[in-house]
C-alpha cells in the first residue's frame, strides 16, 4: 500500500492512525508539509514507522521553485498556514475572537515548491492507494493538477470547507473538481469538512 499525505502537519492525525493500524501492508508513505518545524514534530511522531518519508515542501499547482508560506505569529506549524494570506489573516481573527485575545500578526517565508505530479512520481508502479490532502484552500487545485491517465489512485480524502475562500465550500471551484474526479471513474461521499473520492474500477 502507497499513501501520499499533503499537509501532515505534526502526525497527530487520522492518517496517523489508519498507518498504525495497518502498517504491516505499507510499502511507502509521503507525508509532506512546507513547515519544517510540523514535519520535525511529525518524525517524531512517526518514529517507529520505517516506511515513511518525509519531505517539507510547499505543494503547488504551477511551475515555481519558491512559494511564500503564511501563518500566524509564534505558530507556524498551526493547522491553518496556508499559501493564502487572506486565509490565515481571517482564520486567525476568527480565532483570537474566540479565545477573548487580540489578534496575532501572520508572518510569511519562502519555501521550497513543487507539483503534486512530482510526488506521486515517487511510487512504485506510479500507483498510490490513498492520497490525503490538507491545505487551507488549495486541495482542489492540486486535484486538479493530478495528471490522472499517468497515475492511479484509489481513495482521496480533501478539505472542502474552504474550497472556494476561506469557510466558503460547494461553489464553481469544488464543483469543477467533483465533476473532474467524476469524470476520471471516482464516486464522492461528501462529510462535513471533506470529501472522499472513491474509484470505481
Amino acid at each position: 500500500m502507497n499513501i501520499l499525505q499533503i499537509g501532515c502537519n505534526s502526525g497527530s492525525d487520522h492518517v496517523y492512525d489508519f498507518l498504525a493500524e495497518y502498517n504491516k501492508y505499507l510499502k511507502k508513505a509521503i507525508l509532506v508539509d512546507a513547515e519544517e518545524a510540523a514535519v520535525k514534530k511529525a518524525r517524531e511522531k512517526y518514529s517507529d514507522f520505517s516506511k515513511v518519508i518525509f519531505k517539507s515542501v510547499a505543494v503547488v499547482d504551477n511551475d515555481a521553485e519558491f512559494v511564500d508560506f503564511c501563518f500566524p505569529e509564534h505558530l507556524s506549524s498551526c493547522g491553518h498556514a496556508s499559501l493564502d494570506y487572506d486565509h490565515v489573516a481571517l482564520h486567525e481573527r476568527i480565532e483570537a475572537g474566540q479565545q477573548s485575545r487580540e489578534a496575532w500578526k501572520v508572518n510569511s517565508k519562502r519555501v521550497p515548491a513543487v507539483r503534486i505530479n512530482k510526488l506521486l512520481g515517487f511510487f512504485e508502479n506510479k500507483m498510490v492507494e490513498r492520497l490525503y490532502i490538507d491545505v487551507e484552500g488549495f486541495d482542489c487545485q492540486l486535484i486538479d493538477d493530478i495528471d490522472f491517465k499517468e497515475f492511479k489512485i484509489g481513495y482521496i480524502k480533501f478539505e472542502h470547507v474552504h474550497s472556494d475562500g476561506t469557510f466558503k465550500a460547494f461553489g464553481p471551484i469544488y464543483q469543477n473538481t467533483v465533476r473532474r474526479l467524476t469524470d476520471h471513474g471516482f464516486s464522492i461521499i461528501q462529510e462535513k469538512e471533506d470529501t472522499i473520492a472513491l474509484h470505481m474500477a
